[in-house]
């Protein structure tokens, strides 16, 4: 019997060991990540950052660095970060909600949804969310802010000033384009009626108990949005806008 509680103590023993040992090597690799993000970002002089560390579809560990707002809010693993580019990302979800639901069809006339013709140059070019979608419609590629606005969007459609000589959807016509874009995004809107960040939230955040939005203001929870910074330090874009 003695041997037997010995043997259990054991057993006991080495488990407590094996889980200590487990904790501590975590312990050991969390911190030399960390110490290994801190260094690149001091060499890139990067003013946030946060990153996670994923398993199998499961956050293991999340590291942080520097602030979300110089001198008034630090980096958390629950700050708001603009994904700039990677909205294109979420609208190609939306564009795909759309057309599960029949709402709409990759490969319709986005003159269809906007009610009426949008005229193009070539002869036989037609703009559809397949062709926007891959980059190889004939839309001209804008900066100017205004021409997102839908009045100015349609008389751009509508005019064929904000088109190319071009026929939209053959890859070697392939131009990257942030201003197709933000017009397919208007194109879902009025498809569906609704904004994105109301279609996103119905099918995407909420089942997936995500806090985002396209507008800061729509936010659950809007205290703890990362700023902007510029490569020389300046402000690009405040966190309340």
């Amino acid at each position: 019997r003695l041997y037997d509680r010995i043997k259990f103590e054991v057993i006991r023993l080495k488990k407590v060991l094996s889980i200590f040992l487990v904790i501590a090597t975590l312990f050991y690799l969390s911190v030399k990540y960390q110490k290994k993000i801190d260094e690149i970002c001091k060499k890139y002089g990067a003013a946030g950052v946060s990153v996670a560390l994923i398993d199998s579809g499961k956050v293991i560990d999340t590291f942080t660095y520097g602030s979300a707002v110089k001198g008034k809010l630090p980096m958390n693993e629950d700050t708001k970060i603009r994904i700039a580019s990677i909205s294109k990302v979420l609208v190609g979800i939306a564009t795909m909600i759309s057309v599960e639901d029949g709402t709409m069809s990759l490969d319709e006339d986005i003159s269809t949804y906007w009610g009426f013709k949008v005229k193009t140059k070539a002869s036989g070019d037609v703009i559809t969310p397949r062709a926007i979608l891959t980059h190889t419609s004939s839309i001209i590629s804008t900066d100017d802010v205004s021409a997102t606005y839908y009045n100015s969007m349609a008389q751009r459609l509508k005019s064929g000033n904000g088109i190319r000589t071009i026929i939209s959807g053959n890859i070697k016509n392939n131009s990257y384009n942030n201003y197709a874009i933000d017009v397919l995004g208007m194109t879902v809107e009025l498809a569906n009626k609704k904004l994105l960040d109301d279609i996103l939230s119905e099918r995407l955040y909420e089942k997936m108990d995500i806090d985002a939005a396209f507008y800061a203001g729509d936010l659950k929870d809007t205290s703890n949005i990362a700023t902007i910074y510029k490569a020389d330090g300046s402000v690009g874009k405040a966190a309340s806008t």
